[in-house]
Order: C-alpha cells, then sequence, then structure tokens
C-alpha cells in the first residue's frame, strides 16, 4: 500500500508524548467539534485519558471550571481511601 502522508500524521499523534495538545491529522480540528476530537484521540491513545479529559474541560467549560472539578474530584477521591 502506497504512502500518501497521512500515515505519518497518524503516527505522529499516535507517538506524540502530549497528544491532547497535537493537532488532527488532516485539519480535522476545524471539522470536529471537542467531543469529537476527545473521542479519536481517546482511542488512539487511551493512557492520556486523564490528561485528554483536562483539556477537554478547559476547552468547553474554561479552565478555571477545570481547576475547580480537579480539586473536587482529588478531594473526593482523598476521602474514600482515608476516611
Amino acid at each position: 500500500m502506497p504512502r500518501d502522508g497521512r500515515e505519518t500524521q497518524w503516527r505522529m499523534l499516535c507517538e506524540a508524548e502530549l497528544p491532547e495538545n497535537c493537532p488532527l491529522p488532516d485539519k480535522l480540528d476545524e471539522v470536529l467539534n471537542p467531543i469529537q476530537r476527545f473521542c479519536i484521540i481517546r482511542a488512539v491513545r487511551g493512557d492520556r485519558i486523564l490528561q485528554l479529559a483536562l483539556s477537554f474541560v478547559s476547552t468547553v467549560l474554561g479552565k478555571k471550571q477545570a481547576i475547580l472539578i480537579l480539586k473536587k474530584s482529588l478531594s473526593t477521591f482523598t476521602n474514600f481511601f482515608f476516611f
């Protein structure tokens, strides 16, 4: 199968250290909404789900809201295990 450049673009996304910050191949960022972008990156890089979720919440709700959600989640998590 001949390579048309798309393989390289997708490989860069799959191997990126911070895929949640990388642009999607074929200018898909211009076409897809944030939840669709979230689903694509989650499909190729399931190991980055927490960072991807924080990036998604920051994009949709704003950075301040993402920090509040993270703090609330961490306090709930801590209370669950230590009390």
